[in-house]
Parts: C-alpha cells; structure tokens; sequence
C-alpha cells in the first residue's frame, strides 16, 4: 500500500468514527466548517486525488458510503440556507483576506445539483446565484464549474452579483479585481460590460494607471455614452473628484469624445505644450481612432482639427539619422495619419476644418503640410481624385518638399 493509499484510509477511518453520528447535520447542510473540507475534495483540490477521478467518487474515498452520501447531500442543502455571504460581503472578506466555509460549499453544491437535477438551478433564490458567481472568482479551483457561463451572460443575477463584489474589494483599496480584465475584454459579455464597467471606473480610486486605461477604453465600447458623459461632467466639475493629474486627463479626453464642443478647449487648457499629458492623449486617440476600435465615437473632421491644434506642434516630424530609427518617429507619425485622415476624408466638414487649422498660430511649422490637405481635399469633394493611402500620401509630402522635416536634437553627429 503506498502513502497517499495510507493516508487516505487512515482519513477515511477518522471521519467514520467522528461523522457517523452526525448523518443529519451533514445531510441539512448545517455543519459549514466539516462541509469545507469535503468541498475541497470534491472539487479537485486535493494534490493527492487524480484529477481524473469523479467528484462525488473523491468525497467518496474520504468516508464511508453513509457519510459521503449525508455530505454530497449537504452540499445542496446549504444552497437554501439564508446566511449565505452576499456579494458585497464576500469582495469584504476576500480584500481582508478572511476565509469563508461557504465558498467551496456553495461552489461544491452548485456542482453537485448541475450534475443529478439541472433543472433547479434556475429555481434557486438569485441571492444564492449571485454569491455563487462571486465565490468562483474568490475560491478560485480547477474544477469546471458548467453553470458559469450560463449564469455570468444572465445580467439579472450577474451584474448586481459583480456590482457588489467588487464595491466590497473597492471599499477595502483592492488594486484587483478579480474577473474583471476577463469579462472587459471579452464581447460576449458586452451586455455585462454595459452595466458593470461604468460603476468600477467612477469608484475605483486605487486601481493601477494601466488598468485604468483599459477601463476607459472598455467603458467607451461598452457603457451608454450618455451615461459616461454625465459621469464626465460630475467629476470634471467636482474639485474633489479626481485627485491624479493623469486620470484628469483621461476623463477629460472621453468628455471631448462624446461632446466635442463643449469640452475641447477644456482639454486644450489642461494639456497646454506639456509633452507627458500630450503623449498619452494621442496614444488613446489613436486607439480609439483605430479602425477596430469598436467603441461608436465618430470623429469629425473638427475633432480631428482640434487635437492637431492641442498634439501637432508638441510632435512635428522628425528624422533619425541613425541606424534602424530612420524615419518619421511615432509619434510624428502618427500625428501625420490624422492630416491625412482630414486630407482625405470625404466628410462635408473637412474644408472648414482645415481652413480653422490654417488660421491657428501654433500650426504654423505645419503651413505646407495644411496647404497641401487643402488642394487636395478640394479634389477629395469634387470626387476627382481617389484618396491615397498614408504611405503614398507621405511620400508625395516628401517628394513635392512639403513636409516640414528638423533633426531630433539627441540624433549622433
């Protein structure tokens, strides 16, 4: 007999001796410490027990059939009890790090009723569904858990049940949030999104800047525009409502986003000719321009001319003169694809819009770079031309002497 078979009967023997008199409390579900440990086993986290054996047959090698069978029963039993964690509480004890017996025991019992009577799993209280979505994330194990998926796109139970969960993390400065860069980045769960981003990014004032990033991102494909505008508004307008220089930013540019006039020159005001705010303005820009971006913004040609006017002078184009870094730099570069976003274009709004840049003081490096949107865009409206592509169009730029070129000053002599 080997030592995992050795260890096993000698558990197998101490649960005989101290459960059989407790058939009862175990079959009702009311013994959640003695429950726990059986959970763990039937949901694989026993190292010892092969994965491949069947759940119910690992709780089985812990105990004799009278008891294995009390605890299989036990764990659907404590599906109906009323003491249950709520969501919020369980976020609370996860941040701090408290343990909770219902969590496997839940997990377990869910299980369990999937696997002998499907059919009431949708009969149990959403009280029960919610903190059950929520344990799967907090007790994280191996197991499959099949009535996930069906219950996370199901918004009714999903989206109270992560509201609440990840307030309770908030509440105690959590800097994760579990499940939550899995369900943002996953279109299927767009419904979800649509009614849980928008509450994390308002309220999570720990997160890291990254993360936070990918949550403006998310919120403007997801969340209800008018929604997130009116989030905008109310903390832009609140001395006390964003603290970090950076997240200002980045309301200020998803406020630009959906009412281009009334906060442009807002963001014009904050960014002013400070390079480390204007960088990440035109990487965000350019993420949420991207053809792929899925997020419903449209920028109109005014849009456009209105972030050269904040961007273009901060990033005129510049060639390395050394080694692999030959060319226009990124940033420069991309500063180029929005002229020629406004060069080519076929929207009504493009001349005036051009004709506003010409008239701005800082875009004066950019003289010719306007001058030759302008022709061409003449053409681009009496449908005489077919808009060239960026790389063609920075060719013809360089080829005619029309892109206004300087060293960088770090380049090697």
């Amino acid at each position: 007999m080997s030592d995992s078979d050795n260890t096993f009967a000698q558990a197998r023997k101490e649960n005989d001796e101290r459960l059989l008199d407790q058939l009862g409390t175990l079959r009702n579900g009311e013994d959640m410490q003695i429950l726990e440990s059986f959970a763990r086993a039937y949901l694989g986290m026993f190292y010892e027990i092969e994965d491949a054996i069947a759940p119910a047959d690992k709780v089985a090698m812990l105990a004799n059939q009278q008891v294995s069978e009390a605890v299989l029963s036990g764990f659907v039993a404590v599906l109906g009890r009323d003491d249950i964690p709520t969501p919020c509480e369980i976020g609370d004890q996860l941040a701090k790090h408290e343990n909770s017996p219902a969590g496997y025991v839940v997990l377990a019992g869910l299980d369990r009723l999937m696997q002998t009577r499907p059919e009431k799993v949708e009969q149990l209280p959403q009280s029960v569904l919610q903190s059950a979505i929520c344990f799967h994330f907090a007790n994280q194990t191996d197991h499959q858990d099949e009535w996930f998926d069906t219950l996370l796109t199901d918004t009714s139970v999903s989206a109270p049940a992560l509201n609440g969960f990840w307030q309770g993390l908030i509440n105690n400065g959590a800097q994760m949030l579990p499940g939550l860069r899995i369900i943002m980045a996953d279109s299927k769960y767009a419904a979800l999104n649509r009614e849980v981003l928008l509450p994390v990014l308002i309220h999570w004032k720990d997160c890291k800047l990254k993360t936070f990033r990918e949550l403006v991102f998310a919120a403007l494909r997801y969340a209800e525009h008018d929604e997130l505008l009116l989030a905008a508004r109310d903390l832009l307008n609140d001395e006390n409502g964003i603290k970090d220089e950076t997240r200002r930013l980045y309301w200020l540019a998803i406020a630009f986003l959906l009412s281009p006039d009334e906060f442009a020159q807002h963001m014009a005001n904050f960014i002013g000719r400070e390079k480390q705010k204007v960088l990440p303005l035109l990487d965000f820009m350019m993420r949420v321009g991207a053809t792929d971006a899925d997020t419903g913004v449209e920028f109109t040609p005014m849009m456009d001319a209105q972030l050269l006017r904040i961007i273009a002078p901060i990033f005129p184009p510049q060639e390395h003169s050394y080694g692999h870094m030959g060319g226009i730099d990124v940033n420069s570069r991309n500063v180029m694809r929005l002229f020629h976003k406004l060069a080519t274009t076929s929207h009504a709004g493009a001349p005036e819009a051009l004709k506003w840049l010409s008239n701005v003081r800082v875009m004066k490096i950019y003289k010719p770079v306007i001058r030759h949107a302008e022709k061409m865009q003449k053409k681009v409206q009496a449908e005489n031309i077919t808009p060239p592509d960026f790389t063609t169009y920075l060719d013809e730029l360089e080829k005619n002497d029309e892109l206004v070129q300087r060293r960088n000053r770090f380049d090697l002599k």
